[in-house]
Order: structure tokens, then C-alpha cells, then sequence
């Protein structure tokens, strides 16, 4: 079992959780089994072999893939009576073995990875949302970020941004039945729309949403650096975490360059930093992903 004590050490607070985040914690089955060494030889070697078959490689020209599954999310919330249940991606618990701290491990709940991301989810908002007025997500997919935080945080102002009309529409009708101050609003990552304020006291987040564009960040970087929000805070899959004299972490190398996932962005924050062109607050390598690779690596940054 993945105890409270693992969690904040992977999280790296020195602090222990919030009350909030403890009787999440208390309410989820973080519950597993180990494998075998000849399960775990076989498990490697069922992933060489997938990986080497290929998967489809992220970029622009999956829009459309992006459209029809937040347009299925959509339906599905609206006829769930507005449950933001109904907005967890499948993919999350997509997965009968995940990785942690260093090996893999077969979950005993089929919610086991949503659960570790939704006690995450409640301490990084609880530690670092609290003060700001405006939170902005870019990448806001099914939209169940953002309403989770609106459920916590209903005063706030937020905005998601997705290149996905039916992404923005979520927002938009829950905005509509719950009257929370919520909206969404179609963005361009490979092209920012550089009219876009970002006003005063906003914290903007970003969850495996630079993931999709690859080595293509650097539209989006600028954006960032120019319109300086006060706290900039992503959860992203980043290659230079991974240690390539590991055999574990080999194959997630391989995965994430075979989906020609985020490159180079960590790499890019620290060039800046030492430029003191931005602060780099927190950033961490959890330890934890799904059977193929971890996209739950967080920076936390902000433009000087």
C-alpha cells in the first residue's frame, strides 16, 4: 500500500498534508499487489514488443481525435446529471499495472491511478491555489481539473482553454447550471493568441497538455514569459528525469519518444532560470505513471 508518508516524500512537502487531502487520502484504496520477477520479465518484455509494433505519435493532427473524445465527455456529463465523475478520462485507468518508485506494481483498485492523481490534485491546489483570484488551465480537456477546483474553490474566476469546442462547452454548461464564475475559451498552442490578458493575481496550470506538442513548445514558452502570470504550475511527462542506465526507465524513454512526447522543456525553464528570466519554485519527479511512462513530473515556475 502507497502510505501518506510515501506520497509526501514524492510530492517532496515538508509539510504534512492538508486536512483535506488526508481525508481524501483516507476515502481511496491505495492498495497493491507486487509482481513476480518472472512476471515483471514478461511485462518488460510485452512492452518492448508494443513498443516496437508503435503507437500514434502526438502533434496538431490529432485535433480532431481530441474533438470527438471530449465531445463523448460531454454528452456523458450532460446526461449524468453534471457529476464530475462522468469527466474522468478513461485513460487514466486505462492501465492492470502502473509504476512506482522504481518498479512496476498491479493496483488493486481499477481506480488506483486516478486516486493517486486526485490526492495530488487536492495538495497542490490546497498549497498553492488558495490566494490567487483568476486560475487559468490551458489544455483543459474533459474539464475536470478545473471543476474540481470550482467545487473546492467557488469564488474564483477560472478559464480553460483547449483547442476542442467541445472542451470549452463542458465548462460552459456547467458554468451555466452551477452559476460559478467558469468559462471555456478555444486556444491554439501552436499558435497563442497574444491578445489574451491575463490579469492581475492568476495562476495558470497545465496537466500532460504540453505532452501533445512534443518539442514544440517554444509559441506556448513565450506566450508564458510575455504575458507573465504570477505562478505558472505543470504536471508534464519530462524526459530528463528518466535515468538511461536504468532498464526501467529505458522503456519509458523509448515510449515517450516513440509518441514523440514533451522534449527539452525542463532543459529549456533551467536555461531561462539561469538567465534569470524565470524562478524555478518546485519541480519533481514523483516516481509514478502508468504501465508505459510518468507524466506525473511537476514544475512550478514563474517569469521574472
Amino acid at each position: 500500500m502507497i502510505k501518506i508518508k510515501n506520497l509526501e516524500d514524492a510530492f517532496a512537502t515538508k509539510e504534512t498534508f492538508p486536512e483535506s487531502t488526508k481525508a481524501l487520502y483516507d476515502n481511496l484504496d491505495l492498495r497493491y499487489d507486487e509482481l513476480d520477477p518472472k512476471q515483471e520479465i514478461a511485462l518488460k518484455e510485452k512492452i518492448r514488443h508494443q513498443i516496437k509494433l508503435g503507437f500514434t505519435k502526438v502533434g496538431s493532427h490529432r485535433a480532431g481525435i481530441w474533438e470527438s473524445a471530449w465531445n463523448e465527455a460531454r454528452k456523458n456529463f450532460l446526461s449524468d446529471g453534471y457529476k464530475i465523475e462522468a469527466l474522468n478520462p478513461s485513460f487514466i485507468n486505462n492501465h492492470d499495472v502502473v509504476r512506482w518508485n522504481g518498479k512496476y506494481i498491479k493496483p488493486i483498485s481499477k481506480r488506483f491511478e486516478l486516486s493517486f492523481f486526485e490526492i495530488f490534485r487536492d495538495w497542490l491546489f490546497t498549497t498553492y491555489l488558495p490566494d490567487f483570484q483568476n486560475i487559468y488551465e490551458f489544455g483543459s480537456g474533459s474539464g475536470f481539473n478545473l471543476i474540481a477546483l470550482a467545487e473546492k474553490y467557488p469564488k474564483k474566476k477560472m478559464v480553460g482553454f483547449d483547442w476542442s469546442i467541445s472542451a470549452t462547452e463542458i465548462l460552459n454548461d456547467y458554468s451555466r447550471e452551477t452559476g460559478h464564475d467558469i468559462r471555456g475559451k478555444v486556444f491554439d498552442f501552436f499558435n497563442p493568441d497574444y491578445s489574451l490578458g491575463i490579469p492581475p493575481k492568476t495562476a495558470v496550470m497545465t496537466f500532460c497538455s504540453f505532452e501533445q506538442i512534443g518539442h514544440d513548445f517554444s509559441e506556448m514558452l513565450r506566450f508564458f514569459m510575455q504575458k507573465k502570470p504570477d505562478l505558472i504550475i505543470q504536471m508534464e511527462p519530462t524526459l530528463e528525469y528518466y535515468d538511461n542506465t536504468s532498464d526501467f526507465d529505458q522503456l519509458a524513454i523509448q515510449y515517450h519518444q516513440s509518441r514523440n512526447y514533451l522534449s527539452g522543456y525542463l532543459t529549456r525553464l533551467q536555461e531561462l532560470e539561469n538567465k534569470d528570466q524565470l524562478k524555478i519554485l518546485h519541480s519533481k519527479r514523483m516516481h509514478f505513471g502508468s504501465k508505459y511512462h510518468e507524466a506525473y513530473s511537476i514544475h512550478i515556475w514563474k517569469p521574472l
